[in-house]
């Protein structure tokens, strides 16, 4: 994988996330990670990605400087009771 042997990036089912204590750390990841990236010619899709959030949730899990929380119930159930995907395309969209 892309991420094998990048410090401070957590790969979880397809589910990338960056973390680090500093802005220079993050800094650092983030090239080192780009740039593997780049290597291969993967491609992020901008719409699906979010660079330096204080807050964000993750894998029904709410993360926060300091704290990690759950999600808020509703949008767990909405993920336990969606349709499975059956096309490429579903699955890309999901």
């Amino acid at each position: 994988m892309l991420v094998i042997g990048i410090d401070h990036v957590v790969d979880c089912i397809g589910n990338l996330l960056v973390h680090t204590s500093t802005w220079q750390d993050q800094v650092r990841t983030l090239r080192e990670f780009f740039g593997s990236l780049q290597q291969v010619n993967f491609i992020l899709r901008p719409t699906k990605c979010m660079i330096w959030a204080s807050t964000i949730d993750f894998l029904a899990h709410r993360l926060k400087v300091g704290a990690i929380g759950r999600q808020e119930k509703k949008n767990v159930e909405k993920v336990r009771i969606a349709r499975r995907p059956k096309t490429k395309l579903e699955f890309r969209t999901f």
